[in-house]
C-alpha cells in the first residue's frame, strides 16, 4: 500500500492507496486536526475504485484539499 501525507496549516490528511480484489484502488484518508488542545482524527473510506495508483492519489488530494477548506484550512494543496 502506497500513501501520501499532505499539510495545510494545521490539518494533516494521511492518504493510504489500498489495492481491491479487482486489482483496481481505493484510498482511506485519515485527516488529523492539530488546531485545539488535543489532536482529534477522522477516518474516511473512499468507496470509488480508480484504475491507477496515480489516479487514486490525485482523488485523494482533491477530497484532502475540500476538507480542508471545509475546516478553514485554506486553500489548494502545495504541489507534491
Amino acid at each position: 500500500m502506497n500513501g501520501d501525507a499532505i499539510f495545510v496549516n494545521e490539518h494533516e490528511f494521511r492518504v493510504t492507496l489500498v489495492l481491491t480484489a479487482r486489482g483496481g484502488w481505493t484510498m482511506d484518508i485519515l485527516h488529523v486536526d492539530h488546531t485545539g488542545r488535543a489532536i482529534a482524527e477522522l477516518r474516511t473510506s473512499i468507496d470509488i475504485e480508480f484504475a491507477s495508483e496515480a489516479e487514486a492519489l490525485r482523488y485523494a488530494k482533491v477530497v484532502a484539499t475540500d476538507m480542508a477548506q471545509r475546516r478553514g484550512g485554506g486553500g489548494a494543496l502545495p504541489a507534491h
